[in-house]
């Protein structure tokens, strides 16, 4: 097990991997940072630069670092988990959380580009309203202030989204498509996006 603060010590945390394991072949990029619902108007720059340092910069030296361990090797596969905050959600929670999920799009494109002839794969995820624990918080909130049944606000809050499979996405079903990216059953598989979301949004 290795521990540290993707944001800034990607370089020590991969040099401990290779010192553990020899090589990596694969990189799930799955940290994140948001501040939750807020207005652009009451976005600060300490809430910007917080939400960027983990998803655009932690990835970008995460990528950086261990595609280099990659290229040295005979490939790898690197999967980077954004959102549909990212893809036009009309419910995303504010404004600089959107803006970092579309850069790490953006990201994936080129670095899939450039990396490609080393034999590293690049591709996205795109989850939508997942059942993670902040979900089910918020579920609950919601249970309590309408003074109705937890299972009554969740299918409430499906409602709201508008998904067109009306179901909140399991965190499994996330996993398993990042696995199948992953896997040698997507070797032709590169620079592409997924959405994850229970047909919330499209393209």
């Amino acid at each position: 097990l290795v521990v540290g603060d993707i944001a800034t010590d990607a370089a020590v945390v991969v040099a401990d991997v290779v010192a553990q394991r020899g090589r990596i072949d694969l990189l799930v990029n799955n940290a994140g940072a948001n501040v939750g619902a807020r207005q652009l108007a009451d976005l600060s720059d300490e809430d910007w630069d917080g939400m960027q340092a983990v998803n655009l910069r932690g990835t970008f030296q995460a990528t950086r670092t261990v595609a280099s361990v990659m290229a040295a090797q005979d490939g790898g596969s690197i999967v980077c988990v954004s959102s549909i905050a990212a893809r036009g959600f009309r419910l995303a929670s504010n404004a600089g959380y959107a803006a970092m999920k579309g850069g790490l799009i953006s990201f994936v494109q080129v670095a899939a580009m450039q990396l490609g002839a080393a034999g590293i794969r690049v591709n996205c995820v795109c989850p939508g309203p997942t059942r993670t624990e902040s979900f089910e918080d918020a579920v609950r909130g919601m249970a309590e202030r309408d003074g109705i049944a937890v299972d009554a606000a969740e299918a409430q809050m499906v409602a709201i989204f508008g998904a067109a499979l009306r179901k909140v996405v399991e965190p499994a079903e996330v996993a398993a498509t990042i696995a199948f990216l992953l896997s040698d059953e997507a070797s032709a598989i590169t620079g592409q996006t997924l959405n994850v979301d229970a047909g919330l949004v499209y393209g």
